[in-house]
C-alpha cells in the first residue's frame, strides 16, 4: 500500500469521526434552545390574551431574557467543547501523516494556550462564531418579540401565538439533553423558531470544520520542510457546492499557497461557506527531508514507503472511488452500519456516499475521540457525558455476568443497584412496569393522554385506550397524571441500572397481516426506533414462551416472530424484576437499530444461518409452533 493509499484511509475514516462528533455536538448544544422554547412557552401560558402595555413590557422584557440566557449557555458549551477538539484534532491530523509514512515522524507541537486561541479566533464567513450566536440571539428575539406583539395587536389567543412562534404540538413526547440531564417534552413542528435552530445548527456544523481546519493548516505550516504541496478533498460533502465540487483534487503549494498544475484557482481556506466539509490534506513529498528527520530521531522509513514518495506524487482519489474498493468492515463503519452497507454493496457503484448522509450512525463523542487517539483530559472537573452516552455507575456487562460458576459480576451489581432505588423506583420497576402495568405506562411513554369526553370517544390510534380489550386506559386526568408519575420514576430508576451489551430477544405471535405490516414497514425504511421503553431478555428460552402464545383469536393463522436485537444500552432490571427468571432487559424508548436481515423459513436458511441460530432448535422440546418462526436481525446504531 503507497503513503497515498494509506492517507486516503486516514483522512476518509477521520471525516467520518468528524461528522459524528459533530452530530453529537449539534444535539447537545441545541438542547439549551429546546429547553428557551419550553420556557417562552410557560411564560406565554401564564399570561391573559389580553395585556396592557407595561405588563406586555413585562412580559418581553421575560422573553428577551429566556432567549439571552439559552444563547450564552450554547455558545459557552460550543466553546467548551471546541477547545476539547482541538487538541484531539492535531493528534488525529499528525497521526494520520504518520500512519501514510509508517514512521513516526511528526508529534503535536501546539500548547493548549495557542489551540485555544485557534478556537477563539477561528472564521466563520469573516466573523467569529461568538459573533455568529450574539446575531442568532439578537434575530430570535426580534422574531419572537414582534411576532408576539403582533398576535396581541391582531386578538389571538396566547395558543395561537405560541403554535405561530413555537410550532404545533404533535401529540407525542420527545425528550433531549440540555446540562448533561434528559429533559421531557411535548414535541412541536414548524414554526417561526425552527429557522432560529436551523441557523444555529450551520452555525455548530461550520464551526467545528473550521476549527477542524485551522488545526490543520498550522499543523502542516509547521512542518513546512516536508510538506510540498496541499491539496483540497470533498470529503463527505453529500451536498457539495459548485465551489467546492470545482476545487476538489486541485493543488496548491503549502507555502505561499500558489497554484500548481496550472489550474490558475486562488487558494480558499475551508470553510468556505456554510456547512461546507471540504478539506486540505498535506503531499509529503520531499524525500531527502523526510529522511533527514527520521535519522534525528533513530527512525527509518520503510523502503515501500520511501520509494512511493518519490517523483511525482499521485493525487488522492475521491471518497466514492475509495469506498468501492474498501473491504466491508471499512465500508459497514463509514457508512453507519451493517444494513447501510449492505445496500451500499447491492448498488454495484450507482451509490455514493452522499446518499447515505442524511442517516448517520451514533453520535461519536468527545471522550470516544480521546479515547481513539489516547488523549487524556487533564483538568480536574469531571468530564460532561455527551447526548448518546448511556453511562451506569453498576457498570456494563454481558452475558457471561449473570451466568453460575462465572463470576456473577453482573447480579451483584445487580443487587447494588436495586439497594441504591428509592421505594418509589423501585414500586414503578417491580410492581408496575415488569408487574401488571405495562400497557398504561407505555401508552403515557407513546403520548398518551387523557381528555373530557374520552368516555364517548375510542380512537387506538391515539393510543389512549387498549385496543385489545376495549378497555379505557385513563378513567381521569388524575388517574393519567398518576400514570405520568409512575413512569418518571420507573425511568429515573432505570436511569442507573447496570448495562447489558450482547443480543436480547422479543418474542411473540402474530397474524399474517401483522406479520406483513411489520416486515414491510421494517424493511421500507431501513431502521427503526424503539417507540416506548421495552422489555426484552437475553434468555431465548424466556422469549420462545411469548412466541407460544397466542394473541389473536383461535380461527386466525399465527406466526412466531422473534426480535434478535444486537444493543449494548439496554438497562439490566432483572434484580428488581417481578419476574426475574425471565432476564429481563429494558431497550430504552428512542433507541435506534439498523435492520441487518428478515431471515425466513427455517428450512430455507443457509448454513451460516443454522449456525447463528442454533439455539432455536437447541431444546425446542418438540412441538410445531415454530416451524414458521420468521426472525427480524436488528443492530443498535
Amino acid at each position: 500500500m503507497s503513503v497515498v493509499s494509506r492517507m486516503e484511509d486516514g483522512v476518509f475514516d477521520h471525516a467520518i469521526d468528524i461528522n459524528r462528533f459533530e452530530e453529537g455536538m449539534k444535539r447537545r448544544t441545541i438542547g439549551f434552545l429546546k429547553e428557551m422554547s419550553d420556557d417562552i412557552s410557560r411564560l406565554l401560558s401564564d399570561s391573559p390574551t389580553m395585556l396592557q402595555a407595561d405588563r406586555l413590557n413585562s412580559l418581553l422584557g421575560q422573553v428577551d431574557g429566556v432567549i439571552a440566557d439559552a444563547h450564552k449557555s450554547a455558545k459557552v458549551d460550543m466553546r467548551n467543547q471546541l477547545i476539547d477538539f482541538a487538541p484531539i484534532e492535531e493528534k488525529a491530523t499528525t497521526k494520520i501523516m504518520n500512519d501514510s509514512l509508517e514512521a513516526d515522524l511528526f508529534s503535536p507541537k501546539m500548547t493548549s494556550m495557542q489551540l485555544q486561541a485557534v478556537v477563539d479566533d477561528s472564521l466563520i464567513r469573516g466573523a467569529l462564531g461568538s459573533k455568529w450566536w450574539d446575531r442568532l440571539e439578537e434575530n430570535t428575539k426580534n422574531k419572537i418579540t414582534k411576532g408576539i406583539q403582533l398576535g396581541i395587536a391582531e386578538g389571538e389567543s396566547m395558543s395561537q401565538i405560541k403554535t405561530r412562534l413555537l410550532g404545533k404540538t404533535t401529540g407525542q413526547f420527545e425528550t433531549y439533553e440540555v446540562g448533561g440531564k434528559t429533559r421531557r417534552r411535548m414535541k412541536r413542528v414548524g414554526g417561526w423558531i425552527q429557522a432560529s435552530n436551523r441557523e444555529a445548527e450551520a452555525v455548530i456544523r461550520t464551526s467545528v470544520h473550521s476549527v477542524a481546519s485551522s488545526v490543520r493548516d498550522k499543523t502542516y505550516l509547521a512542518n513546512l520542510d516536508v510538506i510540498d504541496q496541499i491539496q483540497s478533498v470533498a470529503t463527505l460533502d453529500g451536498r457539495t457546492t459548485p465551489i467546492c465540487a470545482s476545487y476538489d483534487g486541485l493543488r496548491w503549494t503549502a507555502d505561499g499557497h500558489k497554484p500548481v498544475g496550472g489550474h490558475g484557482k486562488t487558494y480558499l481556506p475551508t470553510p468556505r461557506h456554510w456547512n461546507c466539509r471540504s478539506t486540505h490534506v498535506p503531499v509529503l513529498g520531499e524525500l531527502d527531508k523526510l529522511d533527514a528527520i527520521a535519522k534525528t530521531k533513530g527512525i527509518k522509513i520503510p523502503p515501500a514507503s520511501r520509494a512511493s514518495v518519490q517523483g511525482k506524487v499521485p493525487a488522492l482519489t475521491k471518497m466514492d472511488d475509495w469506498l468501492l474498493i474498501q473491504p466491508e468492515v471499512t465500508q459497514n463503519k463509514l457508512l453507519g452500519g451493517v444494513a447501510k452497507g449492505d445496500l451500499y454493496r447491492k448498488g454495484f457503484g450507482t451509490f455514493k456516499v452522499k446518499d447515505f448522509t442524511g442517516r448517520r450512525g451514533d453520535p461519536l463523542n468527545i471522550e470516544d475521540l480521546r479515547a481513539k487517539f489516547n488523549i487524556l483530559k487533564v483538568e480536574a472537573e469531571k468530564p460532561s457525558v455527551a447526548v448518546g452516552e448511556k453511562v451506569s455507575p453498576f457498570g456494563r456487562h454481558t452475558i457471561n455476568d449473570f451466568q453460575s460458576g462465572k463470576g456473577m459480576e453482573g447480579k451483584v451489581q445487580g443487587q447494588k443497584w436495586r439497594d441504591s432505588l428509592t421505594d418509589e423506583q423501585s414500586k414503578a420497576i417491580h410492581d408496575n412496569f415488569t408487574g401488571e402495568d405495562y400497557v398504561p405506562m407505555r401508552a403515557v411513554m407513546r403520548g398518551g393522554t387523557y381528555w373530557e369526553d374520552q368516555k364517548n370517544t375510542l380512537d387506538p390510534r391515539e393510543l389512549r385506550h387498549d385496543p385489545s380489550s376495549k378497555i379505557k386506559l385513563f378513567d381521569s386526568e388524575d388517574d393519567f397524571n398518576f400514570w405520568v408519575d409512575k413512569v418518571d420514576e420507573f425511568r429515573s430508576g432505570i436511569e442507573t441500572a447496570p448495562e447489558f451489551e450482547g443480543v436480547v430477544f422479543r418474542g411473540a405471535r402474530v397474524d399474517i397481516t401483522g406479520l406483513q405490516r411489520k416486515i414491510g414497514k421494517l424493511v421500507k425504511e431501513g431502521s427503526m426506533n424503539m417507540p416506548a421503553d421495552s422489555s426484552a431478555t437475553w434468555d431465548f428460552d424466556t422469549a420462545r414462551s411469548f412466541m407460544r402464545r397466542s394473541t389473536v383469536s383461535e380461527e386466525m393463522e399465527e406466526f412466531p416472530i422473534l426480535y434478535w436485537y444486537k444493543q449494548r444500552t439496554g438497562k439490566s432490571v432483572e434484580m428488581n424484576s417481578s419476574h426475574t427468571g425471565e432476564h429481563e432487559v429494558i431497550i430504552r424508548q428512542q433507541t435506534r437499530f439498523d435492520l441487518v436481515k428478515v431471515h425466513w423459513d427455517k428450512k430455507d436458511w443457509s448454513s451460516e444461518e443454522k449456525k447463528k441460530f442454533k439455539f432455536v432448535e437447541e431444546g425446542a422440546g418438540g412441538g410445531r409452533h415454530l416451524d414458521d418462526l420468521v426472525i427480524i436481525e436488528l443492530e443498535e446504531i
